[in-house]
C-alpha cells in the first residue's frame, strides 16, 4: 500500500495542498481529479518522490519513502513506474528498445520477450521495429504504458495520459488498462481533470480540495 498522511505543499507564501492524505492498494486504480491548477500533478510528484513535501509523509508499506522535506528512498530506488501526458518515449530508440530501456539487467533474450508480452498485451506488437516519430499520439501512450508496466512496478503513476489524444483514442487505451491493470500487482494512481476517465477507469475517486 502507497500512503500520503498529511500532506502539505508551499510556494513561497502561495499553499498548492493542504493536509492531503489518501492511499491505494496494489491492484486498485484511484483517481486522483481536479481542475488545472488544483495541486495533483504536485502532489504525484510528491508520491513519486521527484520533489519533497513542505510537511507530511509518504510511506510504503509501512515504510517511510518521505518525511516532510527530506526524501529517504530515492526516486529510482522507489520501483515505480510513470506515464506523462507526452509520452517522453526516447526518440533515439525504436518501439521494443524504449520498452527494454526500463527493464531490469537481466539477459537481452529475456528483456527481448518481456518486451515483445508487453507490447502485445497493449496490441502494438506489430510497431515493434517503428521509428518513435512514425507513431501516432495513442500508439506512443500504449509504448509509454508497456514501458511502465513491464518492470512490474509496485506503483504505476498516469499523468493525464490521454489529455493529448481524442475520445476513441482514449477510449480505446482505457479499454487496454482495463485489461492488463488487475493482472497486474500494481497500485495505480491515475492523475486527472476529466469525471469521464475517472468514472471509466478508476476503483475510487480523490477529489482535490480548492485552496
Amino acid at each position: 500500500m502507497l500512503e500520503a498522511r498529511s500532506i502539505c505543499f508551499s510556494e513561497g507564501k502561495t499553499n498548492i495542498l493542504n493536509n492531503i492524505s489518501l492511499k491505494n492498494e496494489p491492484k486498485k486504480c484511484l483517481a486522483i481529479l481536479g481542475p488545472s491548477g488544483s495541486g495533483k500533478t504536485t502532489l504525484l510528484r510528491i508520491l513519486c518522490g521527484l520533489i519533497a513535501p513542505t510537511s507530511g509523509t509518504v510511506l510504503w508499506e509501512n515504510k517511510v519513502l518521505t518525511q516532510g522535506t527530506k526524501i529517504l528512498v530515492s526516486p529510482e530506488k522507489r520501483f515505480f513506474g510513470l506515464v506523462f501526458q507526452d509520452s517522453a518515449l526516447f526518440p533515439h530508440l525504436n518501439v521494443i528498445n524504449n520498452v527494454i530501456f526500463g527493464l531490469p539487467r537481466a539477459t537481452p533474450t529475456e528483456n527481448k520477450k518481456c518486451a515483445q508480452e508487453w507490447l502485445q498485451k497493449m496490441g502494438i506488437e506489430r510497431l515493434a521495429n517503428r521509428d518513435i516519430s512514425t507513431l501516432s499520439g495513442g500508439e506512443k501512450q500504449r509504448v509509454a504504458l508497456a514501458r511502465a508496466l513491464a518492470p512490474s512496478p509496485r506503483v504505476l503513476f498516469l499523468d493525464e495520459p490521454f489529455s493529448s489524444v481524442d475520445r476513441i483514442v482514449r477510449t480505446e487505451l482505457i479499454t487496454v488498462l482495463n485489461q492488463v491493470l488487475p493482472a497486474a500487482n500494481t497500485a495505480t494512481f491515475l492523475v486527472t481533470h476529466d469525471e469521464r476517465d475517472a468514472a471509466e477507469l478508476a476503483d475510487e475517486t480523490f477529489q482535490m480540495p480548492q485552496i
